[in-house]
């Protein structure tokens, strides 16, 4: 090659490896700039964070329990809680016996009918629990929770003789 070409590819050279420099700069900066950003959103997450957490500390979770506790007591107080508590219990205890029934031996062909089961208690504990807050006389919630006991147990025998 001649003098002149090799210099003249020399200068190409400075300039392109000038431009590369000036972008490896720029690039710099930019990540710079990036990590300190990245940096103050860390920073900004991390006081949301402790103050989400202070937050939740100071906040006042009793109230809401001693809500439910005023309404515990307002059924406590109410005429026929000993004998809905007691209706309540039967329930229970039969729903229980009719389940062992239907799981005897390790036994899972009958889950629905444990479900069903199970479910008629829960509704049937509902139904008691709003005749004991009505404004009914003692003996008229006793019958009525008597008939409430007297469905949930015809309905359990009714799932029994479901089994195949």
């Amino acid at each position: 090659m001649n003098k002149k070409l090799i210099l003249e590819q020399n200068e190409l050279l400075k300039s392109n490896l000038e431009t590369a420099k000036k972008e490896i700069d720029r690039l710099n900066k930019q990540v710079t700039q990036m990590n300190a950003s990245i940096i103050s959103k860390d920073l900004k997450i991390s006081e949301l964070e402790k103050k989400q957490s202070e937050k939740i500390n100071n906040e006042d979770f009793s109230s809401p329990l001693k809500q439910l506790e005023k309404k515990v007591e307002g059924v406590k107080e109410s005429k026929g809680y000993n004998y809905a508590s007691a209706a309540i219990g039967e329930i229970v205890v039969e729903s229980v016996r009719c389940s062992n029934k239907l799981t005897e031996n390790g036994e899972t062909r009958y889950r629905e009918l444990v479900n069903l089961i199970l479910g008629r208690s829960e509704v049937s504990k509902a139904d008691i629990l709003e005749i004991v807050k009505s404004d009914m006389d003692i003996d008229e919630k006793n019958h009525r929770i008597d008939m409430v006991k007297l469905d949930a147990k015809e309905y359990f025998r009714s799932v029994l003789a479901q089994r195949y």
